[in-house]
């Protein structure tokens, strides 16, 4: 009876246990539940957000919706940097710069709705067990805001290639290659924050596209240009008086010093200081004789332009006044024959010189010989007449093209020998001195001031008569040239002025 009893009183306390443990669980779910009910009876009455929420670490808890969004704002729009760089350096800036923004509103709403509508138990649930609940931010992006903080930042970052250049260098020109250059590009930066502007939020990193500009090589118009200047200055100075040309230099290492490179409406030119060049061509013709130089054009770019543009460059020559050392028994015209200039000039070129009166040793200045050729040179026609061989040739293009007999001027009054010039054309010109008219007359130089002598067809007398028709080949005229009168013709329409006539002995 004993045994049986004890059984009994085990089997009551396992039912008690039992029982106890059911109502205790179903008074802790009733507590639970009834705390729950109890939060969200306050925290709906008072608009807060519930305890334990956050945004990015922010907590949030026991906030209105407008306190929330106003910590959102300041903490994840106004104070989160935006780390940005080019690959080689890296600026801080706001993500807000760049059109990346968290919608502080939006996000605190999402706050507020922990703990509210469907899974409103759920939620309170996992924040008693969790004790936080972390909302992820709303990510708003502004392709336009974006785009034109990059057009600003592309004017800081990109900088174009760097043009060639043609730089003077140990004794030559060099074309140096263009520096690369550098662009943002703004495209394809651009869909790195359309791609995934919440990943660039949460990374806090953005790397700019950069593009590589190569800089051109070597282009041609430089190429040629280098080509050129490294050629030197090549000058053929035509001296009239002797009918010949002389090569004057100027070497590469000279023009450099004159060459200034620039660049003007996108193209490269050479900026040459021709004033220099013409002191230093005006100083330096030393190859030509200490009497001359060279007659320089009246644009001082002439030079260089045609040697730039590779065409040939030819200056006269000019003649620098001489002086003489008066003999016992010289007197102007004789000097003046002597020297191959009319002595009128000579007595112009020394005022107060009694011509009458010349005194052994005393010392005159001779003018240029250069000064009997006033007009344009006619380079590609010469006269040559010999007063010896009383002959005259016609030269064009450095060919004899025609030889005519001619008489020059009697013992008493001699043809100048010397270097002249075709000065003027007249069909029929007079001389009052011998009352000759002088058929197809070309003036070639003044005998004394005022008069003129030249080439002409045999001449007649007031009374008609031709003169000298018969003695061609002698000795005749009073210092002008005499031809047949078709020889003369021909001469007259063939030699224009300007074309340079030699009277040799």
């Amino acid at each position: 009876m004993v045994g049986t009893s004890y059984r009994h009183d085990i089997s009551i306390n396992y039912q008690q246990l039992g029982l106890s443990l059911i109502i205790g669980v179903i008074l802790s779910c009733l507590l639970v539940g009834g705390m729950i009910v109890l939060i969200i009876a306050v925290f709906t009455g008072f608009g807060w957000i519930v305890p334990g929420v956050e945004v990015e670490g922010i907590p949030l808890g026991w906030m209105d919706r407008e306190k929330a969004a106003s910590v959102i704002d300041k903490k994840l729009n106004l104070e989160r940097p935006l780390v940005v760089g080019d690959g080689n350096q890296q600026w801080m800036v706001q993500s807000i710069e760049f059109g990346l923004l968290v919608d502080a509103n939006a996000t605190a709403e999402q706050a507020f709705q922990v703990g509210r509508g469907r899974d409103a138990l759920n939620d309170l649930q996992d924040l008693i067990l969790n004790r936080s609940s972390n909302i992820s931010p709303v990510i708003l992006f502004s392709e336009t805001v974006a785009r034109q903080q990059l057009e600003k930042w592309s004017l800081a970052l990109s900088y174009p290639a760097g043009k060639p250049e043609l730089k003077y260098k140990d004794g030559f020109w060099v074309v140096s290659a263009g520096s690369d250059g550098l662009k943002l590009d703004i495209e394809n930066t651009l869909a790195r924050f359309k791609d995934d502007p919440v990943w660039l939020y949460r990374e806090r990193r953005l790397v700019f596209v950069m593009t590589p500009i190569t800089g051109e090589q070597n282009p041609a118009d430089l190429v040629r240009l280098r080509d050129q200047l490294n050629r030197p200055l090549k000058i053929l100075a035509y001296d009239p008086i002797s009918d010949r040309s002389v090569e004057v230099i100027v070497p590469v290492a000279v023009m450099a010093q004159w060459g200034k490179v620039e660049v003007s409406n996108g193209s490269t030119v050479l900026k040459i200081d021709n004033d220099g060049l013409f002191q230093y061509l005006a100083g330096n013709s030393s190859t030509l004789g200490s009497d001359k130089s060279m007659v320089l054009p009246a644009q001082s770019s002439a030079i260089t332009d045609a040697w730039l543009a590779g065409k040939s460059i030819e200056l006269l020559v000019k003649y620098h006044p001489t002086s003489y050392t008066v003999q016992a028994g010289d007197t102007l015209v004789k000097i003046g024959m002597q020297l191959q200039m009319p002595y009128w000039r000579i007595l112009k070129a020394n005022p107060g010189l009694d011509q009458n009166h010349l005194v052994a040793g005393q010392k005159l200045v001779i003018p240029s010989r250069t000064d009997l050729l006033p007009l344009p040179i006619i380079r590609n026609k010469r006269i040559v007449i010999s007063i010896s061989k009383q002959r005259m040739w016609l030269y064009e293009n450095g060919k004899q093209i025609a030889e005519y007999v001619i008489s020059t001027g009697i013992e008493s009054s001699p043809t100048m020998v010397g270097v002249f010039q075709v000065q003027t054309h007249e069909l029929n010109a007079y001389a009052s001195v011998w009352d000759l008219t002088m058929p197809h007359f070309l003036g070639i130089y003044e005998a004394w001031e005022g008069f003129m002598n030249g080439i002409h067809g045999l001449p007649t007398l007031s009374n008609g008569r031709r003169l000298w028709e018969n003695v061609l080949g002698k000795p005749a005229s009073y210092g002008c040239i005499i031809l047949n009168l078709n020889a003369a013709k021909t001469v007259y329409e063939w030699a224009e002025n300007g074309v340079v006539v030699e009277i040799r002995n």
